[in-house]
C-alpha cells in the first residue's frame, strides 16, 4: 500500500481508490493459499471467457442470430474446408473473424490451453481466404470450449 500512496500523490487513480487488484487484462485475480502455506496470486480465464461468450451472444443478436445450443465437436464431421465454395467474407467480417481469432488466442494465453489446437484446426488453416462459413466454425467451437 506505501507504494500505491506514493503513486496516487503523483497520479490520479479511477474513483480515488487504492484497492487490491481482482482483474488484470481481463483474467481474474486472488490470492490463495498453496498446500505447503505459501501465499501467492493466482489467475483465472473464467471472467474473461464468460465476459467474451456474453460479447459474442450479444454481436450475434444484434444480426438476429444465435450461438449454436448443442454442439458436440467443434466442426461438423463430413466439412472439408479445402472444398468450400461459399463466398468470401467482406472487409467487416474478415475483421470480426480477426477479432474472434485473437479472443480465442488470448483466453490460450490466459490458461485455456484446451483451446489451442482447436482454434489452430478451426482458424489458421484459412488465413488466405476467409469464408462466412469460418465464422460459422469459430460459432460452433466457443460453446465447446468455453
Amino acid at each position: 500500500m506505501k507504494t500505491m500512496k506514493g503513486i496516487q500523490r503523483s497520479f490520479k487513480l479511477k474513483d480515488d481508490k487504492i484497492e487490491k487488484p481482482d482483474t488484470y487484462l481481463g483474467a481474474g485475480w486472488s490470492k490463495m493459499t498453496t498446500a505447503n502455506g505459501t501465499v501467492c496470486w493466482s489467475m483465472s480465464s473464467e471472467t474473461y471467457c464468460k465476459a467474451a461468450v456474453k460479447n459474442v451472444e450479444q454481436k450475434l443478436s444484434e444480426d438476429g442470430k444465435r450461438l449454436p445450443s448443442k454442439c458436440n465437436t467443434p466442426m461438423k464431421l463430413a466439412y472439408q474446408p479445402e472444398l468450400d465454395d461459399k463466398a468470401e467474407l467482406k472487409a467487416e467480417g474478415v475483421q470480426y473473424y480477426q477479432e474472434l481469432v485473437g479472443v480465442f488466442r488470448w483466453a490460450v494465453e490466459l490458461g485455456r490451453v484446451d483451446m489451442q489446437r482447436r482454434l489452430f484446426q478451426g482458424t489458421c488453416l484459412h488465413q488466405e481466404a476467409m469464408l462466412q462459413r469460418h465464422i460459422v466454425l469459430l460459432m460452433r467451437i466457443l460453446p465447446v470450449t468455453l
